[in-house]
């Protein structure tokens, strides 16, 4: 029931964009503050911080919002905070460099917008749309995707830089485009309610 659950699979691979951009926005923000925004590692790395900081704001708001204003539906929740993402994403590029304090509240809302659709995906929707007796088994699925997603997040990016010979901008372009697909995937379930509700 699990593995032939439409909706599921939609999610773990929504989740599995998703995840990309969250491994990538915390594996790689120390080294982006320090190489393009001059930024000292420890001074990057406290700057970093702000993203799971504002994050948890982010996931608190999504968990409320899905409940009250969305009629427990996580869909929508998640494809307007992605499709959000994504903006941020591009805009990243024309941060002009040196201006890391501008960088820093851009990784903040970047943070907010990730950890919302990260917790309502891995944890409320995916219980939500799963048979109550394989609700664990479920989330490992979901959270399998991720987990690559996160792999991609190193070697890919990586990858990535090395193309561009260093430049950031190709990096947030695609974070832009896996949001973007994330967000769509979301669009697609937008109506997928806990099972049992009306």
């Amino acid at each position: 029931m699990t593995l032939s659950n439409r909706i599921l699979w939609i999610l773990a691979l929504g989740f599995f964009c998703m995840n990309s951009v969250r491994y990538t926005f915390m594996n790689w923000s120390v080294q982006y503050m320090a190489d393009y925004q001059g930024r000292s590692i420890k001074g990057s790395a406290i700057t970093a911080v702000v993203i799971p900081l504002i994050g948890s704001l982010g996931a608190i708001s999504a968990g409320w919002a899905s409940d009250h204003l969305f009629g427990r539906r996580r869909a929508p929740v998640c494809a307007i905070m992605l499709s959000l993402l994504a903006v941020v994403c591009i805009l990243f590029p024309m941060i002009p460099q040196g201006h890391w304090q501008l960088a820093t509240a851009v990784l903040g809302l970047a943070g907010f917008l990730i950890y919302g659709p990260d917790m309502l995906m891995s944890g409320a929707a995916t219980v939500d749309v799963s048979h109550p007796k394989a609700a664990s088994m479920a989330t490992g699925l979901t959270m399998c995707l991720g987990a690559t997603g996160a792999i991609f997040s190193g070697a890919g990016i990586g990858w990535l830089k090395d193309i561009a010979k260093g430049n950031w901008s190709l990096v947030f372009y695609v974070l832009a485009g896996l949001s973007l697909a994330s967000a769509l995937l979301m669009v697609s379930i937008w109506n997928a309610r806990p099972k049992g509700s009306k």
